[in-house]
């Protein structure tokens, strides 16, 4: 007999929340109650969910035993206050905030790749990574296992959706202007523009995002060794994250051996040169890759373009799967 939990949704009003709310109603997973979470800003509100209108109520008032599962889509220091409550009330958590990274005692986890992992600390508390860590994650394990990285250089190209709704509404409202003829006083200027750097950098150069996404890449692959270095830039468009790879490894791949490995491993390959990720994995819960081609300045190296739909695809979905793997065992 299928295995029906209540959850709660901790975030439901945010863009991550909206995106487990739609992947809910289209059955990705049956539960016999949901509970919408929010801080006091969005308490209050109505949202439809199982042919249902259910009120989003107060975090803070939020009795945990209620519930079998919640799930976390909450700024880091949020998660940080509130999931350990949802422990203590035997609550299975799975937190998108990056709160517990790196702790190790924590597992980090993407259906797929690392699974197991969920299973051998039974952890009632899982952390998934970043959107932009689970895709290389996805697209790089079939690689590792087949020629073994050496390194891999990145540049993630992020949406106005990383910064949630505000981000979304911001690129919006100063794109209005712009066509409109108005000046773009904004500090943070996204419309028609892109910035090369994504967040607060720390003292070494790289922002949080950067460090953050090569830490989580590592943690999932389960590696250590591995030379990885993560740019981050943020480009104006409202959905649908890109990342363009370059990997070196010990064994040489071919382009046609990379494209078997990753069709194997369930990574849809776009052959057009044009794919992008609003026209073709916004909406989708794959993580696609194409322009596939030999690097030119290395011996084993390839180069490889990732898109996905960065809120879907690289986090609600994986949420989702995990939170099933956990039911059927």
């Amino acid at each position: 007999m299928d295995v029906k939990p209540r959850i709660a949704i901790v975030g439901a009003t945010g863009l991550v929340g909206s995106s487990l709310i739609e992947l809910i109603n289209e059955g990705r997973l049956a539960a016999s109650e949901v509970y919408l979470l929010a801080s006091l800003n969005s308490a209050g509100e109505r949202l439809e969910v199982l042919e249902k209108h259910r009120r989003v109520e107060l975090l803070e008032q939020f009795d945990f035993e209620q519930v079998d599962v919640a799930f976390f889509a909450v700024p880091a220091e949020v998660a940080t206050a509130y999931a350990s409550k949802a422990v203590e009330a035997g609550v299975r958590v799975l937190d998108a905030s990056a709160a517990f990274a790196a702790d190790t005692n924590v597992p980090l986890a993407v259906a797929g790749v690392n699974l197991d992992v969920v299973e051998e600390s039974g952890s009632m508390l899982v952390s998934v990574p970043t959107s932009a860590a689970l895709a290389m994650a996805k697209v790089l394990k079939p690689l590792h296992d087949a020629a073994q990285l050496i390194s891999v250089n990145a540049t993630v190209c992020e949406p106005a959706s990383y910064f949630g709704h505000e981000g979304v509404n911001a690129l919006a409202q100063q794109a209005v202007k712009l066509l409109s003829g108005q000046e773009n006083n904004a500090e943070q200027k996204l419309a028609f523009n892109v910035q090369s750097q994504v967040g607060q950098a720390e003292a070494s150069g790289h922002t949080r995002f950067e460090l953050l996404t090569a830490l989580e890449t590592l943690r999932l692959l389960g590696l250590g060794h591995l030379d990885i270095n993560v740019s981050s830039l943020q480009v104006p468009v409202f959905y649908g994250q890109t990342i363009t790879l370059h990997l070196s490894t010990m064994q040489y791949l071919a382009v046609e051996a990379a494209e078997e490995i990753l069709n194997n491993a369930g990574i849809v390959l776009k052959h057009d040169g044009n794919a992008t990720a609003l026209t073709n994995a916004v909406g989708s819960n794959d993580i696609g890759v194409s322009r596939i081609r030999a690097d030119m300045s290395a011996k084993n190296g390839l180069n490889l373009t990732l898109i996905s739909d960065s809120l879907r695809a690289g986090v609600a979905i994986n949420m989702l799967q995990i939170a099933q793997n956990w039911l059927k065992s």
